[in-house]
């Protein structure tokens, strides 16, 4: 975190614990404006930029135009997910939004396929201050700052990049100029509640939106993480890394297993962890958790990719005996079981 930042979020009374803000001292309990440094953001410029992450990443590069975002992926030639992001371009560059945790890896293995082309690759995150504002668009206009309506739209503001989320509810991400951050903040909080990381990633989880980690890195075709569903795929774009997977799966294939929205009262929930059936013959884990945050009656909150015939079965988490956990309402359609 900018130490500059993070010195500014203490003064107002943030709570930081390993570079994230988990809570403030002010706090209504109603989520507005939270500080995110989870994600890194990297700039891709050059000539040849469009046609390299064209033939690199799941979605179609060419539909991006300046105000819309795309999620997309960056899979291995097995078609299993390295990453899957948040892209979008600003005037003549394309900017990358991923976990840090997994950044430097993912980047590293996209510059070894540069090569001869005119691409450059850079990492911006220090250039800017990255927050979550969770509510209606008239927050924003009390900092003069304008609200993308479609989902997944994009505008800039006097150097202020400003991206809609997915889903149902009202979200902005905001990448802020370092200059210009504890104006906004200061701007932004008379109308918006500080609030933890957390709270953004609960927001993530509950519009269904999959992010990939270190725990599960190369875990998953992107049709398991609903990508198909949620825009992240195209299927008539041409080649690009593990596409061949990727297509054979949509055109030929069953899909056996999706991603769902699943809560239980433990605590002990962690990317990566395991899900199995209760009273089950079978030993073997039948899911596997993608992301999970604490929800408001201090249980977790998980997107799990799972066997579709399992998932309205007694699950548990951990081992056949372990914590009980109840499938959500979905955030979007998707198929229950056989």
């Amino acid at each position: 975190m900018i130490q500059a930042w993070q010195t500014f979020l203490k003064q107002q009374g943030a709570k930081i614990e390993q570079d994230q803000v988990v809570g403030f001292e002010s706090a209504t309990g109603q989520a507005g404006i939270c500080p995110l440094n989870r994600w890194q953001l990297f700039r891709i410029s050059g000539a040849d930029a469009a046609t390299f992450m064209q033939g690199q990443f799941s979605n179609d590069v060419r539909q991006l135009n300046g105000s819309n975002s795309q999620l997309s992926s960056y899979n291995s030639p097995k078609g299993r997910m390295y990453s899957c992001f948040v892209l979008f371009k600003h005037q003549e560059n394309f900017y990358l939004r991923l976990p840090g945790e997994i950044a430097a890896q993912v980047i590293k293995r996209l510059r070894m396929f540069v090569m001869r082309s005119a691409v450059v690759i850079d990492d911006v995150s220090e250039q800017f201050v990255h927050l979550g504002i969770i509510g209606s668009t008239s927050e924003l206009q009390h900092a003069g700052l304008p609200a993308p309506t479609d989902e997944r739209g994009f505008q800039e503001h006097q150097g202020i990049l400003i991206l809609r989320a997915a889903g149902a509810s009202p979200r902005f991400e905001l990448f802020v100029p370092v200059d210009q951050a504890q104006t906004i903040w200061s701007q932004l909080t008379p109308h918006l509640s500080p609030a933890a990381e957390q709270q953004w990633e609960l927001a993530e989880i509950r519009a269904g939106q999959p992010d990939i980690y270190q725990t599960t890195l190369e875990a998953f075709v992107p049709q398991m993480a609903n990508l198909d569903l949620i825009g992240g795929i195209s299927f008539n774009k041409g080649c690009y890394t593990g596409q061949e997977i990727v297509a054979r799966t949509h055109y030929l294939g069953k899909q056996k297993k999706r991603m769902y929205l699943l809560r239980t009262s433990s605590t002990a929930v962690q990317t990566g962890d395991k899900l199995f059936e209760h009273n089950s013959d079978n030993t073997q884990s039948i899911g596997e958790i993608v992301r999970a945050a604490t929800n408001e009656q201090g249980g977790q909150d998980f997107l799990a990719v799972m066997q579709i015939k399992s998932c309205q079965a007694d699950l548990r988490l951990h081992s056949i005996e372990g914590e009980a956990c109840t499938l959500l309402p979905q955030p979007y359609e998707l198929p229950l079981g056989e």
